[in-house]
C-alpha cells in the first residue's frame, strides 16, 4: 500500500499543535486500519508564515524540500496518498504546478476544508 500523508499548509496553529488537533479522529482511524508505517504528516504550519513576505511559492518550496529530505524521499519514489486540511490544499496544488515530477507521485488527493478559494487569515499578517 501507497502510505497516506497528511498536510496542513501553513499559518494559525502553531508549533505545538498535535495533529490530532487539525485532523481529529482521522489519524487513528488510519493508522489502525493501514497501519502506523503508513501514515505519514509532513507539517508545514510551523513556518511564520502570518508574515507578509512568505508566499504560496515559499510553503510548496518547503514541501518541495521535505519531500527531498532523507526523511521522506521514498514517498517520491514509491508515489502516495495525500489528505489536505485547509491551506494544504493550495500547498498542494502550487507543488504539484511548480514541483512535482509528470506524471505525479501523487495518487489520490482528498482535501478536507480546503481553503479553495484563499483563506481569511490570508489579510492577518498584513500591516
Amino acid at each position: 500500500m501507497r502510505p497516506i500523508v497528511l498536510i496542513h499548509g501553513y499559518s494559525s496553529e502553531g508549533k505545538n499543535t498535535k495533529v490530532e488537533d487539525i485532523y481529529g479522529d482521522l489519524p487513528s482511524y488510519l493508522r489502525d486500519h493501514f497501519g502506523a508505517d503508513n501514515l505519514v504528516e509532513i507539517s508545514l504550519a510551523r513556518w511564520i508564515s502570518l508574515n507578509d513576505g512568505i508566499s504560496i511559492d515559499n510553503i510548496s518550496f518547503a514541501l518541495d524540500r521535505a519531500l527531498h529530505s532523507r526523511s521522506y524521499r521514498s514517498l517520491l519514489d514509491t508515489g502516495f496518498h495525500v489528505v489536505t486540511h485547509s491551506t494544504g490544499a493550495l500547498v498542494v496544488r502550487n507543488w504539484i504546478r511548480l514541483f512535482s515530477s509528470k506524471p505525479s507521485p501523487i495518487s489520490n488527493l482528498v482535501h478536507l476544508a480546503g481553503a479553495n478559494f484563499g483563506s481569511g487569515l490570508a489579510h492577518v499578517g498584513r500591516g
